[in-house]
């Protein structure tokens, strides 16, 4: 695993407008995947493995709906045989057949995501959070060193509808992400400014 470079606490508390006439959206990220689950618990909903290595078009899992953002038509399962991801992955991942730009559509009502995923030699992939009206509540671009496994997370006051993973370099060697978790109740949720002020002195 990789060591994040994030302070120790692992969870970082971003602040962003989304889009026009939208309020403000109060957005934790979590890079330690052990934090994650000691505080949300969320199952994994979608992990693959019943899928057969290849392309792949649209589909749901877990009541997750994956697809390749527009225009691209490009879903492709990987598994520990291929030979274009370093690491090699351990267990069936999601990909681009080239270019990696995958859509996560998450059911109605979610306020906290997270999942594992491998980065390539190239420059960090973005991950970035829609609200259901697509207006971007976050854009965090990964911290973790190339050619890594790596975990993220995410929590938001605004419903998270739709969450996008870009990577530079997909075409020449493979990013992936796996094991996708998602919950409704924000249960120990968001850092207020307040504790985050605290987390500092």
């Amino acid at each position: 695993m990789f060591k994040s470079r994030w302070p120790s606490w692992a969870a970082c508390v971003i602040g962003l407008l989304s889009g026009a006439g939208s309020a403000a959206a109060a957005v934790t990220i979590y890079t330690s995947e052990s934090q994650f689950m000691s505080t949300f618990g969320t199952p994994v909903a979608a992990d693959f493995e019943a899928l057969a290595s290849g392309p792949q078009s649209t589909f749901a899992e877990g009541g997750v709906t994956f697809a390749s953002h527009p225009p691209l038509d490009n879903l492709f399962i990987i598994d520990p045989s291929v030979v274009n991801t370093n690491p090699v992955p351990t267990s069936h991942c999601l990909t681009g057949n080239g270019v990696d730009d995958i859509d996560i559509m998450l059911p109605g009502h979610t306020h906290v995501v997270g999942f594992n995923d491998i980065t390539n030699q190239f420059a960090a992939p973005v991950v970035t959070l829609f609200a259901g009206d697509e207006s971007i509540l976050a854009s965090y671009t990964l911290t973790q060193a190339p050619n890594t496994y790596g975990f993220v997370g995410f929590t938001s006051d605004v419903v998270i509808a739709k969450v996008r993973w870009l990577a530079t370099g997909g075409d020449s060697e493979n990013t992936a992400i796996d094991n996708v978790r998602y919950a409704t109740d924000l249960a120990t949720s968001v850092l207020t400014w307040g504790a985050l002020k605290v987390v500092y002195r």
